[in-house]
């Protein structure tokens, strides 16, 4: 872990095992992944994506160069990562992490795919997509 995230909460949003998972393919193969996120002690919460590996536990965290969502982010407004190319077995795709404050301070999470036109498709949400107003950082 890098130095200087000592006082952070890891909110994973898929406490159990799948609850959070999100199918991403490609037209002949699928891969499962999970968006971590954490917040920082100024307020910002850094995203992630993990990938589900063939033993059934998940991978390292992969970190999108564009990765803080900010801590005054206006209410209701998507924001969305840098991408990160998932492998897919024989294939990959492009992904994005989105993300939104809520007007009752809740954050919502989401994935996007890159079509093949180049555009981005539609947000893809999880089951677990959810952190609730007022988390702090121990």
């Amino acid at each position: 872990m890098r130095t200087g995230l000592a006082a952070v909460v890891v909110a994973f949003l898929a406490l159990l095992a799948g609850a959070g998972a999100i199918p991403v393919s490609t037209a002949s193969h699928e891969a499962e992944v999970r968006i971590a996120a954490q917040l920082l002690a100024d307020g910002r919460m850094e995203f992630a994506l993990q990938r589900r590996e063939a033993g059934g536990g998940w991978g390292e965290r992969v970190l999108p160069r564009a990765r803080f969502f900010p801590a005054g982010a206006t209410v209701n407004r998507w924001l969305a990562s840098s991408p990160l190319t998932v492998s897919t077995g024989a294939g990959s795709a492009e992904v994005r992490v989105a993300a939104q404050r809520l007007a009752d301070g809740r954050t919502e999470f989401a994935l996007q795919h890159r079509e093949a036109r180049g555009g981005w498709g539609e947000r893809s949400l999880p089951p677990a997509r959810l952190l609730p107003a007022g988390t702090t950082v121990n």
